[in-house]
């Protein structure tokens, strides 16, 4: 069995996704558990954790992602540098497409990609 790489990480108010890739198949999960800490004996810690089915390519995982969650308006905190130009390619291009929305939301995007 291969080893799990973190490919992405991303945070925000109730928990993290993570894209990761096991070498052969890529896959993103979510923990939501600090919900458990907000709202107590509102959910399971099994309802607030959950994973996304398999993709053969990381092109086909993260247009899932970004598809199902606002990608490049939560906190980036890991980035594989295998995968930093795809990232940085798909941001430019988000960013260039929603600018007039969020003139001001892209700075920690930015900042944590070297721009």
């Amino acid at each position: 069995m291969k080893n799990n790489t973190l490919i992405l990480e991303l945070g925000g108010e109730g928990g993290s996704i993570q894209l990761i890739t096991n070498g052969t198949v890529f896959f993103y999960s979510t923990n939501e558990t600090a919900m458990l800490d907000l709202l107590p004996g509102e959910f399971s810690e099994n309802e607030l954790k959950h994973s996304s089915p398999v993709f053969s390519t990381f092109d086909e995982a993260f247009e899932s992602l970004m598809a199902r969650y606002p990608v490049f308006h939560l906190y980036p905190l890991t980035i594989d540098p295998h995968y930093l130009e795809k990232i940085k390619n798909s941001f430019l291009k988000y960013k260039t497409a929603n600018a007039i929305d969020h003139p001001r939301g892209f700075d920690k995007w930015e900042h944590f990609l070297g721009f």
